[in-house]
């Protein structure tokens, strides 16, 4: 090929914001003019000029034909059209992959061409595309409102054919513009490539639609997750482009929308101090520093690292029912072991003890039932050598922890919140009651979700109210994207007279399955949002039902290699490092799932926990099919044969 040519607009450069109208909400104040419809009347003026000039038009066309109808001065108009001019400059960034192609051309002695439809001044694309390493001396730029030509009609191409001398079969151009960019070009006896990478994706169409006031910060969300999925566009596998490809619309979108919840929230609680608790916390920090910059915020941001397992011991001050609530807690595959494991114990230090007790030697090799439970729990209240060993390890722990905590800042008269995803808001409980030990100031939380009423007589906020609780598997998605890379924390000790947590090492299966990944997606979507800060200025606030909403609307819609990508995540369900659980399981092919579909309308009664639609998409297609249909054959007669019974009632 002699010739590449490419797109401008959402091919070779995309803004930050979701819409080009986008930007003509800050174009008022950037001129300093108060004109609250500008946006309005702009649209319109734009709209009556291309039909006036047929389809062809200039910015300072639609300005001088069109806006000196709106009953604006010759220097608003000035105004206008400067500040519309410097946003646009601002706005527009280079997209990666269009750039590794430009350079690939030009490797190959192509000459390189940019073409588009569009009201900018050729020198004001020429500046974007200079300021994004796109365009040298030399290369060809057409823009239709100076040229009176369109690529939709091939007219455009035409030029281009004759000022570079070539022939169409001589030229291929890239663009994103299905009509415009690829059947007209392909008309022409051109080769032309669809780059429907650089539109919306019906995901981030959906984000930027929650919000349609002026300002959005749902219009900058949908544009930064656009960008971040374009940069994250070249992966090694199709789990990892799954992967990312979630990170990227799901991920970073609510994880800026909660973090900018926390930021405002801190700010008008006059928090000075935000701790965000591992591991939860790890890319919510990285958010909120970038945000904290982009709004002036000026609030000591900090990683904490904590967890269950380092904070509930320490905060035990005797064997009480709060206490039992997480020791004797009922989780999968739970062995005494594991249990006696939460408070730093081993069967060898209770072993002759329980046994006097009266504990059977067979409860230390099986699984523990909710019956046993209530059996230790009588065991440990009655003896007085079990009840020793827990406090004392309590007080030795608490003693490292408040070491690790002052050296973090806590201690001073200095209001302070720390930050987690959820849920029941106990893990703070306990480490106010390790703080209150030396009467230090205790600590606010902030939370997506508070799903434990107890929680709401607290110093605690949730962004989600408690009465609209989030459901299960929104809440176990959450927790599996907004992890970290490094290990969960044990405890602490001292090193050299400091005291530093002591980590877990980090999950080898999670590291392949894409932890760091998710972590450098998310970082990157901060990164960008960012470097949008010039538009963040009365931003609206976005409410916490277009979270949910959002989060309800994708997970009922993702594909199926998000799903299969997804749903082998594995999380921890147990306090201390054990047990792993995946969010999803393939249904068992056999009869007894065919069975339970057709006879109770459901699958079988152990995968009910997990995400359901997850566990379709990692089961054979044909068997999924089959499950399906027997489920909604057995809804279909069930109502039928209720519809039956109302009628033999009715007469």
């Amino acid at each position: 090929m002699k010739v590449f040519s490419f797109d401008v607009f959402d091919t070779a450069v995309v803004r930050c914001l979701a819409h080009p109208t986008d930007l003509f909400d800050y174009v008022p104040a950037k001129a300093g003019i108060d004109c609250a419809d500008f946006k309005t009347r702009r649209v319109a003026a734009e709209h009556d000029c291309y039909a006036r000039h047929g389809g062809h038009a200039t910015l300072e066309m639609i300005y001088r034909d069109e806006c000196r109808l709106i009953g604006l001065t010759a220097e608003e108009l000035s105004r206008f059209r400067a500040a519309e001019v410097e946003l646009e400059l601002f706005a527009c960034r280079a997209v990666p992959v269009i750039a590794q192609r430009i350079e690939e051309a030009r490797t190959q002695g192509a000459r390189i061409a940019f073409l588009s439809d569009m009201y900018l001044p050729s020198d004001v694309i020429r500046k974007i595309l200079s300021e994004g390493n796109l365009y040298r001396e030399g290369d060809l730029l057409l823009v239709s409102g100076e040229e009176r030509a369109g690529k939709w009609d091939g007219a455009l191409f035409r030029i281009l054919f004759e000022r570079l001398g070539v022939s169409a079969r001589e030229v291929h151009h890239t663009g994103n513009n299905y009509r415009s960019d690829y059947e007209a070009p392909r008309k022409l006896g051109m080769r032309a490539t669809y780059f429907e990478d650089g539109n919306l994706t019906a995901r981030e169409e959906k984000l930027a639609a929650y919000d349609k006031s002026p300002r959005s910060w749902c219009s900058l969300i949908a544009g930064a997750a656009r960008r971040t999925r374009l940069e994250e566009r070249q992966t090694p596998t199709s789990h990892l482009a799954a992967v990312k490809q979630v990170a990227a619309e799901i991920g970073g979108p609510v994880l800026a929308m909660y973090v900018l919840w926390i930021l405002k929230t801190a700010q008008a609680d006059g928090i000075r101090a935000l701790y965000f608790v591992a591991r939860d916390g790890y890319q919510m920090v990285l958010m909120a520093r970038s945000l904290a910059e982009g709004l002036g915020i000026d609030m000591e941001i900090r990683y904490l690292y904590g967890s269950r397992q380092a904070w509930y011991l320490p905060g035990v001050e005797e064997l009480d029912e709060d206490v039992f609530l997480w020791l004797l807690r009922s989780t999968p595959e739970l062995t005494l072991e594991r249990l006696l494991a939460r408070a730093e114990l081993t069967p060898e230090d209770v072993a002759e003890e329980l046994k006097r007790q009266g504990v059977a030697d067979e409860l230390f090799c099986r699984e523990l039932t909710g019956e046993d439970l209530e059996y230790l729990k009588k065991v440990f209240l009655k003896s007085e050598s079990i009840r020793q060993q827990i406090l004392q390890r309590a007080d030795r722990n608490r003693e490292s922890l408040l070491a690790y905590l002052e050296g973090e800042g806590f201690g001073r008269d200095l209001p302070c919140a720390v930050v987690d995803l959820g849920w029941m808001g106990r893990c703070v409980h306990y480490l106010n009651r390790v703080l209150k030990k030396r009467q230090w100031r205790p600590a606010g939380a902030y939370f997506m979700n508070i799903i434990s009423r107890d929680a709401m007589n607290r110093d605690f906020k949730g962004y989600v109210p408690t009465e609209n609780r989030m459901d299960m598997m929104e809440i176990m998605l959450l927790e599996s994207m907004f992890t970290a890379p490094h290990g969960s924390t044990t405890g602490y000790r001292f090193v050299d007279g400091r005291s530093e947590p002591i980590l877990d090492e980090p999950s080898a299966f999670l590291k392949e399955w894409g932890v760091p990944t998710v972590c450098a997606t998310t970082e990157r979507f901060g990164q960008l949002l960012l470097e949008a800060s010039a538009f963040w200025s009365a931003q609206n606030e976005i409410p916490w039902t277009t979270l949910t909403d959002y989060l309800s609307d994708i997970m009922a819609n993702m594909s199926r290699g998000e799903m299969r990508a997804w749903g082998v995540y594995q999380f921890d369900t147990e306090q201390v490092k054990g047990v792993g659980r995946p969010l999803a399981q393939p249904l068992p092919v056999n009869l007894h799932t065919v069975w339970t579909a057709l006879v109770v309308g459901n699958v079988p009664k152990s995968y009910r926990a997990y995400w359901i639609e997850c566990c379709y998409s990692l089961t054979p297609r044909w068997f999924e099919l089959l499950i399906r249909y027997s489920i909604r054959l057995r809804v279909a007669l069930a109502q039928k044969v209720f519809a039956r019974i109302r009628r033999l009632i009715g007469r």
